[in-house]
């Protein structure tokens, strides 16, 4: 693979990560989380299958973190709620 298309693949790599990175900003909106974790799903698988061509294990880290981000949330969420007997938060009011 020559360096000018190793570069492209990573701006383009940088570009979706940080597309699913900005689109869990809008997680915690009730009606807009299930497009949320989808856009997520999308970017991470991409950004897996780039680091993959690129041989790169970092990045390919990275964009496993990207993918078990939101259960990483809501498992704390939930264990928060278990262990001091706090309801959730109601959105919708």
């Amino acid at each position: 693979m020559s360096a000018t298309a190793k570069k492209s693949f990573l701006i383009l790599y940088w570009v979706i990560l940080t597309c699913g990175a900005a689109s869990y900003s809008l997680f915690y909106y009730p009606d807009i989380m299930i497009i949320s974790i989808t856009v997520l799903l999308f970017c991470s698988l991409s950004t897996m299958l780039i680091a993959s061509a690129l041989k790169n294990r970092r990045l390919l880290i990275q964009s496993i973190m990207l993918l078990i981000s939101p259960l990483l949330v809501l498992g704390v969420c939930v264990l928060i709620t278990a262990l001091f007997n706090v309801e959730p938060p109601d959105m919708y009011k």
